[in-house]
């Protein structure tokens, strides 16, 4: 779920819907099924750049399409690899570069806007800069992308070219603590919002 200061932007099953802050419906796109413009039952992220364009990651069919704000289909990618892969979130930076987690690789992907591999970082463990089924991502202002490590119950903190920066790994049910958590967004002032699955809580940090 995405929010700007006008809408709040839902996937639901195989269409993505547009509702006003009021809310009043606006628009809603796709169907099941493979062809452009098209979704599976399995969409995991969406994202929108600073032209408005919205992107939908689709983890069954391991790819991305591309809209603009008035639901036009501008452009669709697959990323290649291992049917074993499974892509679970996705961001965007503000050159349009995108960056994908993939949960059985145990790492990220990241794109240029014609959806070619410019980087990856993947390496399964629990130590500095090891993931384990990674899954929420998010970038803040500065350009540090940060990880939900779900499978050790912390979230990283890279730079975009996925050097490890910090992390904070407190297992738990208290405050700072996080247990199974999912999902990750970073509001304008750098504030971290944390889905913590595990405690149906949704935790806020600063970034200092």
């Amino acid at each position: 779920m995405l929010f700007s200061a006008f809408s709040v932007i839902l996937v639901t099953q195989s269409i993505a819907v547009v509702l006003e802050l009021a809310p009043v419906f606006v628009d809603a796109w796709g169907e099941p099924g493979t062809e452009d413009g098209m979704f599976s039952n399995f969409i995991r992220g969406i994202a929108i750049d600073s032209a408005g364009n919205i992107y939908i990651l689709d983890s069954l069919e391991r790819g991305i399409q591309k809209f603009d704000s008035s639901d036009v289909r501008l452009t669709s990618w697959q990323m290649l690899g291992p049917i074993t892969q499974l892509f679970e979130d996705i961001a965007i930076d503000s050159t349009g570069s995108i960056y994908v987690t993939n949960s059985l690789k145990h790492g990220v992907q990241k794109f240029n806007a014609s959806g070619n591999l410019l980087h990856e970082w993947s390496c399964e463990g629990s130590g500095d800069g090891e993931l384990l089924r990674p899954q929420g991502i998010a970038r803040d202002s500065a350009g540090n992308v940060y990880v939900v490590d779900s499978g050790n119950n912390r979230i990283q903190k890279f730079y975009f070219f996925g050097r490890f920066i910090i992390k904070w790994d407190s297992e738990g049910s208290g405050d700072g603590e996080l247990l199974s958590s999912t999902d990750i967004a970073v509001d304008s002032a750098d504030n971290i919002c944390i889905v913590d699955f595990g405690n149906a809580r949704i935790k806020k940090f600063s970034s200092s």
